[in-house]
C-alpha cells in the first residue's frame, strides 16, 4: 500500500530526534531559510490542491502531482546540499532521473538531468572549498569548533562530516601533514559523539580516578573478549577528551589504562591459542625478509579480513606488545570503515576473533618484523568474523585482494 505523502512526512518528523532539528535550523542562513520554507509551504498547498483534482478529474491533476514530486525533491535536495552530504544528492537525483526515464516523461527528465549537473558541479567546488579550509590548520579550527560549541545531535554530526570530507580530500592529493592534525580532530569528535550516545559522562570520567574506574575495571577484568575491547574503546574515548580538555586526569594516565587493556587482551589470547583458528593461522606463515615485507593496508582474503601494519611498542613484555598490535589494528580498521561509511554505530562492529599470523624468519615463528629503516614493527592481524551480514558484504565491495607474494608458504 502507497503511503500518503502526508502521512509519511509526518511520520519522519515524529521519529527524528527533536535535538537534531532543532540543531539543524540553527545553522540555517536567513536565505535557506526562506528557500525551505517556500517549498514547505508549496508542498502543503499541492497536498491539499491534489486530492481535489483527482475527485474532479481535472485536466491539470498530472501536472500538480509532478509539481509536488519537485517540490519535494528540491526541499530534500537543498537539505542535503546544506548538510553537505552531496553523496545523498547526487544518489537523489540519478535515482529520480532514471525512475522518470522509464516514464518517458521528456520534462521530468530535462529537470532530473539538470540537477545531476548541478551536484556533479556541486562536488568539484566543494572539494575547492576544503582545500582552501584546511590550507591553515587556524582556520578548520574556527570552524569545527563552532560545530562542536553547539553540543546537540546535529552539530555534532556536522563537524564529523565535516571532519571526514577534509580528511578525505587530504587523502586525495596526499597531504600528509595536514591529515596528521586533521585526524586529531577526528579522533575529538568521534569521542564527542561516543559520549553523546553512550551511557558514559567523558567530563565525569576524566576528572576522577574513582570515577573511572569504577565503571572501567569491571569490563577489562571480565572473561568476554567484547567487554575487554568495550574497556579499550572507553580508554580511547577518554584520552581524546583528555587530550581536547582541562580534565583533571590527563593523557599519560589514560595512556597507562591502554597498556592494561593491551595486557588483558594478550592474556585471553594465550588462554585462548589451542583454538583450532590458531593453529591453522600457524600454518599459514610468511617467509619475510626487509626486501619482501608486505605493503601495508587492509585485505580481504578468502572470508577473513587481514589488517597489515606498524607499531611502535610501548611495553617491554612480548604478550603485551601483542595486545598493542592488535589494538592498534582495531583502530586502523575502525577508522578505514568510518571513512567509507561502512557502518553507521559502533554496536555494528563487532568483529569477532581475532589473531596474529607469525611470519617466519630464519625458519623461527615470529609475531612481528622488526623494519630498522622505520625504526618500527610490522604486523599481520586477522580477523577471522564480522558479526553483521551487511556489513561484511559492504567491505569486501571494497577492499582489495591480499598479495602475499612470490615467497608465501601453504596459502
Amino acid at each position: 500500500m502507497r503511503i500518503p505523502v502526508s502521512i509519511f512526512r509526518f511520520m519522519v518528523c515524529l521519529f527524528m530526534p527533536f535535538s537534531f532539528l532543532q540543531g539543524q535550523q540553527a545553522f540555517y542562513d536567513q536565505d535557506t531559510k526562506n528557500l525551505l520554507d517556500s517549498l514547505e509551504n508549496r508542498i502543503i498547498a499541492l497536498e491539499k490542491e491534489i486530492p481535489r483534482l483527482a475527485e474532479n478529474r481535472a485536466t491539470n491533476y498530472f501536472f500538480a502531482k509532478r509539481d509536488l514530486d519537485f517540490t519535494i525533491f528540491l526541499k530534500h535536495y537543498h537539505e542535503y546540499v546544506f548538510d553537505e552530504e552531496l553523496d545523498k544528492a547526487q544518489d537523489l537525483a540519478e535515482s529520480r532521473l532514471k525512475s522518470v526515464q522509464k516514464r518517458g516523461d521528456k520534462t521530468a527528465e530535462d529537470f532530473y538531468r539538470e540537477y545531476k549537473k548541478r551536484i556533479n558541479k556541486e562536488i568539484s567546488e566543494q572539494q575547492r572549498r576544503y582545500q582552501v579550509l584546511f590550507e591553515k590548520e587556524k582556520t578548520f579550527k574556527k570552524e569545527f569548533y563552532r560545530f562542536v560549541n553547539e553540543g546537540d545531535e546535529y552539530s555534532l554530526k556536522r563537524a564529523q562530516r565535516m571532519t571526514d570530507l577534509a580528511l578525505k580530500y587530504a587523502l586525495e592529493k596526499k597531504l600528509s601533514s595536514v591529515y596528521g592534525y586533521l585526524f586529531h580532530y577526528k579522533s575529538y569528535i568521534n569521542s564527542l559523539l561516543y559520549d553523546y550516545y553512550s551511557e558514559y559522562d567523558l567530563a565525569r570520567l576524566t576528572k576522577s580516578e574513582t570515577e573511572f574506574e569504577r565503571y572501567f575495571l569491571p569490563l577489562v577484568e571480565s572473561d568476554s573478549l567484547d567487554l575487554i575491547q568495550q574497556a579499550g574503546k572507553l580508554v580511547d574515548h577518554c584520552y581524546n577528551y583528555s587530550l581536547n580538555t582541562s580534565s583533571s586526569l590527563d593523557t599519560m594516565y589514560f595512556a597507562q589504562q591502554k597498556r592494561m587493556v593491551a595486557s588483558y587482551i594478550s592474556d585471553y589470547y594465550d588462554r585462548d591459542g589451542s583454538s583450532e583458528v590458531f593453529d591453522r593461522m600457524k600454518q599459514t606463515s610468511l617467509i619475510a625478509r626487509l626486501d619482501t615485507l608486505i605493503q601495508e593496508g587492509i585485505y580481504q582474503w578468502k572470508d577473513q579480513i587481514i589488517v597489515i601494519g606498524h607499531f611502535k611498542p610501548e611495553a617491554d613484555n612480548k604478550n603485551v606488545r601483542k595486545g598493542e598490535a592488535i589494538l592498534n589494528a582495531d583502530q586502523r580498521l575502525l577508522q578505514y570503515i568510518r571513512l567509507n561509511r561502512l557502518a553507521k554505530f559502533d554496536k555494528e562492529l563487532k568483529m569477532g576473533q581475532t589473531f596474529l599470523i607469525p611470519y617466519v624468519n630464519n625458519k623461527q615463528l615470529a609475531e612481528f618484523m622488526y623494519n630498522p629503516s622505520e625504526k618500527n614493527y610490522q604486523y599481520i592481524v586477522c580477523y577471522t568474523k564480522v558479526d553483521s551480514d551487511y556489513f561484511t558484504r559492504k567491505l569486501g565491495q571494497c577492499l582489495p585482494p591480499l598479495q602475499f607474494g612470490k615467497r608465501a608458504e601453504s596459502l
